[in-house]
């Protein structure tokens, strides 16, 4: 997929969609999705998202959202809880709303493996986000993590900047990282990178990341490239829009 996350209200997500259509990936023909992801956290449960929190949806606002980003779009929930340590709250969260994601990324330091599991027998794909603290343990703990989780995640998603904005290391840093996502999940998934990418920079990283994956399928994402840049921190649809049609023109 070719993601765009942090689209708070319906203005926002139907940009989205409105770039992932120009781009051509609701096509049969494309190669890549649109990923929408919307993100929540134990807030989203009681409703008590601060209005200061420009990124994190209501528990009303994701049930609507998710509607509206299924019709043209890989819908995902990001689900970013102030414990990492704790699974319990996606599954929740999953239970109260209305309408379910497709997948949800779990931006956990540990994953619960029941909590995976219970996801899993809903029908709900899984995105495991590999943060800073993983990382920093190196390629042989990252490959033993992710064979603790195949065959219950999708897509292993490398992103130290964890939605702020920090670049994604070069190709000889991710290179090990990759070959031990690919040898943890055996095929049953794909790496994803996320970290830096706007419009002005995702062709020369899609084509690094080409390069790395030698045609094999991968993922990416962006947060904070879709933001504007002027200290408001709101959601920039031109830059989605430029960041998916630029993307786009590598991987598909």
């Amino acid at each position: 997929y070719i993601g765009i996350t942090g689209p708070r209200d319906e203005a926002e997500v139907q940009a989205c969609l409105d770039a992932f259509k120009e781009a051509g990936l609701q096509s049969d023909e494309s190669t890549h999705r649109g990923m929408i992801g919307v993100l929540a956290s134990e807030t989203t449960l009681t409703n008590d998202v601060p209005r200061s929190n420009r990124h994190v949806a209501s528990l009303q606002q994701l049930s609507a959202l998710m509607a509206q980003a299924q019709a043209g779009s890989l819908a995902m929930v990001h689900f970013d809880p102030q414990d990492t340590s704790r699974g319990d709250d996606v599954i929740k969260l999953m239970k109260s709303l209305d309408v379910k994601p497709e997948a949800v990324q779990l931006n956990f330091d540990q994953p619960n493996l029941v909590t995976m599991q219970a996801l899993n027998k809903a029908g709900i794909g899984i995105v495991l986000q590999l943060r800073p603290s993983l990382l920093a343990e190196g390629p042989g703990a990252v490959r033993d993590r992710v064979k603790e989780v195949r065959g219950l995640v999708q897509c292993v998603l490398i992103d130290p900047s964890c939605g702020t904005g920090l670049p994604l290391p070069n190709a000889k840093f991710l290179r090990p990282y990759v070959a031990a996502i690919e040898d943890g999940l055996d095929g049953t998934g794909i790496p994803g990178f996320a970290g830096g990418m706007n419009y002005e920079n995702v062709r020369e990283r899609t084509r690094e990341f080409s390069m790395l994956m030698q045609g094999r399928p991968f993922s990416i994402d962006i947060e904070t490239g879709a933001r504007t840049k002027d200290g408001t921190d709101r959601f920039d649809a031109d830059a989605a829009k430029k960041y998916v049609n630029n993307a786009a023109k590598v991987m598909c």
